[in-house]
């Protein structure tokens, strides 16, 4: 990856920035925590998805340590919590909004594809839960509170 992706890469951002006001997004499924030194060498500006289930890929580390440099795309656990209980759902994708977005830089979206097998139900929570609490300026104390009125129904 070092040796023949990077240096390529780069380049071929670097001609893109010249000729353009573009950001570039790259693409890559599973963990890139690993990564995103090497990435941000290329000129990295968004990296798409954020997959929290996968190595490495701790939302809240990711932001601490990338967030200023980084904006992150995705970040929604369903490839998990989808098939869950609405309530596990709905304090999993609230904690990877108050994770990624407070200071900007998240474009809230489901971390990988939406399967076929998904309950609509579930889906049209997570856009919800999108257009409620991923709106600029974001209100981690409203999230919070929502995330321990969650973690009640499920005390229940």
């Amino acid at each position: 990856f070092r040796k023949e992706v990077v240096p390529r890469f780069r380049k071929m951002i670097s001609f893109i920035k010249t000729m353009t006001k573009a950001k570039c997004c790259y693409h890559s499924c599973g963990s890139t925590y690993w990564c995103i030194d090497d990435l941000l060498d290329m000129g990295v500006d968004i990296v798409h998805p954020i997959q929290p289930n996968a190595k490495g890929n701790d939302t809240e580390r990711l932001k601490k340590e990338f967030g200023a440099k980084l904006c992150f795309h995705g970040g929604t656990n369903n490839q998990g919590v989808f098939h869950e209980d609405i309530h596990i759902l709905t304090i999993d994708t609230l904690k990877r909004i108050k994770d990624l977005a407070p200071g900007g830089g998240y474009i809230f979206s489901s971390g990988h594809n939406i399967q076929a097998n998904m309950s609509p139900e579930n889906i049209i929570r997570l856009f919800e839960l999108g257009r409620e609490f991923g709106k600029y300026p974001i209100n981690i104390g409203n999230i919070e509170k929502m995330i321990e009125e969650e973690k009640g129904y499920l005390r229940k």
